[in-house]
Formats: structure tokens, C-alpha cells, sequence
């Protein structure tokens, strides 16, 4: 199973490479209100893998107008790529106090702490201090773990670093993001 995933990761590096912005700009479909969240989602991950930073701005509208239903994660993903906590922060002023709304918003929280551990920052802090996070959470049927989410967006983050070749933009970290070893 391992070898499988390791074969899939490669094989989406790849094509993170490969596709052209306008057929990412195609899929992401942001002059499109009613989308479809599939293609959007891949081109989300497409370009958070290569760190396509031109799609910064697209990435952070689709996030914003609250409509991300599953391709949030995607959203997310690019956001703690990019190492942009503005997209991450600006989504959960807006959406956490709104429990009713069930969208991105572990996803953004667990982006922010991902990118806080990654840079020494505490932008993640006044959501969990405030009781913010914890009122949307108990509204919440499910009461997500944001820990989970943390976790899952670091090994999201490092599968750009998996590859020796450098992406077309600039990456934000240094040196890959630290995780569990894959051995095993």
C-alpha cells in the first residue's frame, strides 16, 4: 500500500508540473458561481503542490465567497502553501462565527496551526483562545479535532517537497517540512 502511494504522490507531482495555468485557470472556473467543486478541488491541489502563487488571489476569492463546499480543502491546502495566513484569517473572521455554516473552516484552522508551527507565529491563537473555534465545533455534529487537520495539511504541504526538482514559483520553506518518516 505504501508503494502505491508513493507512486501516486509522484505521479501528481508530475502533473502539477505539466498543467498549463490556463487549464488550471479552466478547471478552477472562478467566473463560474455554480462550479463544479470537482474540478476545482484538483486544480486547488495542482497548484498548491507546485506552488503556483499567480492563482494567490483566485484561491483566496473562491475561499472567501463561502461557497467552497468540498473544494475548500483544496482552498486551504494552497493558502498553507503559499504560506498565506491573510487568505486563512480573513475566511475565519468571516465564516467561524457562523456555526450554522458548515464549510472549510477546520480546514482553515488546521492550515493556520500547520503554518504557525512552520514560521513561529501564533496566527491560529485568537480563534482557539477566544472560544470561537470551540463554539462553531459544538455546533457542530461531528466536533472535528483541529489537531487532525493540522496534521493531515502538514503532510499535505510536504508532498511538493517529495521531488528533487525545483516548482516554477518560489517555494515559502527552506527545507521540507518535517514529518514521520516514510519507512515502514
Amino acid at each position: 500500500m505504501h508503494h502505491e502511494g508513493g507512486i501516486f504522490a509522484r505521479d501528481l507531482i508530475r502533473d502539477a508540473r505539466r498543467i498549463t495555468n490556463a487549464e488550471l485557470r479552466s478547471l478552477l472556473q472562478p467566473d463560474r458561481a455554480m462550479a463544479d467543486w470537482r474540478s476545482r478541488i484538483v486544480a486547488a491541489f495542482l497548484i498548491a503542490i507546485d506552488r503556483r502563487t499567480e492563482f494567490r488571489e483566485a484561491i483566496g476569492t473562491l475561499l472567501l465567497t463561502g461557497r467552497a463546499s468540498d473544494a475548500g480543502t483544496g482552498y486551504c491546502f494552497a493558502a498553507a502553501a503559499f504560506g498565506t495566513p491573510s487568505i486563512l484569517t480573513a475566511y475565519l473572521d468571516r465564516f467561524l462565527p457562523q456555526p450554522q455554516v458548515r464549510d472549510a473552516q477546520p480546514w482553515a484552522l488546521g492550515a493556520l496551526l500547520h503554518l504557525d508551527r512552520r514560521s513561529g507565529t501564533g496566527h491560529a491563537q485568537p480563534y482557539l483562545t477566544s472560544g470561537a473555534w470551540h463554539r462553531w465545533r459544538e455546533a457542530v455534529p461531528s466536533h472535528p479535532d483541529v489537531e487532525s487537520y493540522a496534521e493531515a495539511m502538514g503532510h499535505l504541504c510536504a508532498i511538493g517537497f517529495a521531488s528533487p526538482a525545483q516548482p516554477r514559483s518560489a517555494m515559502i520553506w527552506s527545507s521540507p517540512p518535517e514529518h514521520p518518516s516514510a519507512a515502514g
